[in-house]
């Protein structure tokens, strides 16, 4: 059974980013970022799916990405979707844990 834990639309007031990455120059004014609670799957952090649009609206790209539970793509997996967010990309995460288990993400879904 999946619940949603949070959902929450973003406009993006600023282009710095917390975790260091570089971020596209592209402008975006709306990112939507959706937190899925999810029962858990030994040895998966999180599922998240990326989903950028062009100009019309319409989306371009959809890309699925896993994450092993492990500290390196602990960090892949927050600086993954804050470079998302800060670009225009949507992401819709899945996972088991709690989201402020994620300081980055959570920083997202509380703004």
């Amino acid at each position: 059974m999946v619940q949603v834990y949070f959902y929450y639309i973003m406009y993006l007031f600023f282009r710095k980013s917390q975790t260091g990455v570089e971020v596209s120059q592209r402008s975006m004014e709306l990112t939507t970022i959706t937190y899925y609670r999810v029962s858990e799957v030994e040895g998966f952090l999180a599922v998240v799916r990326f989903t950028a649009y062009n100009p019309d609206g319409l989306p371009e790209l959809i890309c699925e990405d896993f994450y092993s539970d492990s500290p390196e793509e602990f960090c892949r997996f927050e600086a993954d979707v804050e470079k998302a967010l800060v670009s225009g990309i949507d992401a819709s995460i899945m996972s088991s844990y709690e989201a402020d288990t994620f300081p980055v993400v959570h920083t997202y879904l509380t703004l």
